[in-house]
């Protein structure tokens, strides 16, 4: 309970309690609390305590050791790590946030995902750490801070050099002089003053391109009625319309 954290300077039971625990009788050798003419037991108690302690020490050195030999293990295949800056735009792996190129029930081989997606803003470097903080405004949920072996430089294509690499970009479809553009699925929905807001995906577009857009931008879209069947949330008059039907 008195071992301190590394990363915090304090240990847990004084982050929990504002004191350290006090340890009654104290694990340390005074050779002035037995006197010469103690009785066995209490040079026997001394003897227990005096092992206690020294297993404690022992257990700590024990890990600091293994600490020791699992990062020299982790480093032995590893390079130098790329550094970023602030401002830098990088692509994220989606290595661990497949799920959020699925459907609900869709079923989909890993190998058919996309490896990265992006390009993301680094906001907030920590290069000491190899830790850096992406802006990620259209993915509330996601906590945006990442290893840097997540990362790679994002480096824009040259349409002159390399035109078939350019990413097609669905065009909007007008109707009655209006643009509209095909909506994949509803991601989230939050309130917003008197008002709510849906995060859009669009189709073929990568989760980057998320967008909150205003319930009266989405009148009509088959899309928010599939969100609000599946217990989505919404306004009164949206929830009250998808249940008649």
């Amino acid at each position: 309970m008195n071992s301190v954290n590394s990363s915090t300077g304090l240990s847990m039971f004084e982050l929990r309690y504002g004191r350290c625990p006090r340890v009654i009788p104290p694990l340390i050798r005074d050779d002035s609390i037995i006197p010469p003419n103690a009785s066995e037991d209490a040079i026997a108690a001394r003897e227990f305590l005096t092992d206690i302690d020294s297993t404690v020490r022992e257990a700590r050195d024990n890990l600091t050791l293994a600490k020791v030999v699992q990062a020299y293990q982790a480093d032995k295949d590893r390079g130098p790590c790329e550094l970023f800056e602030e401002g830098d735009w990088v692509m994220l792996s989606t290595y661990h946030r497949r799920e959020i190129f699925k459907k609900a029930g869709e079923k989909r081989a890993a190998k058919f995902f996309a490896r990265f997606d992006g390009p993301y803003k680094i906001i907030k470097a920590f290069p000491a750490t190899s830790h850096y903080t992406l802006d990620m405004p259209n993915q509330p949920n996601v906590f945006p801070s990442f290893y840097v072996d997540q990362l790679k430089r994002f480096v824009p294509n040259n349409p002159d050099l390399f035109p078939g690499r350019e990413r097609a970009i669905p065009q909007p479809t007008i109707v009655d002089g209006y643009e509209e553009f095909d909506i994949d699925r509803i991601m989230d929905s939050r309130r917003r003053g008197r008002g709510w807001q849906f995060l859009v995906r669009w189709v073929d577009q990568a989760p980057s391109e998320d967008r909150w857009l205003p319930y009266s931008a989405l009148h009509e879209c088959a899309a928010l009625d599939d969100w609000v069947r599946n217990g989505g949330d919404g306004p009164a008059q949206l929830l009250d319309s998808v249940e008649l039907n």
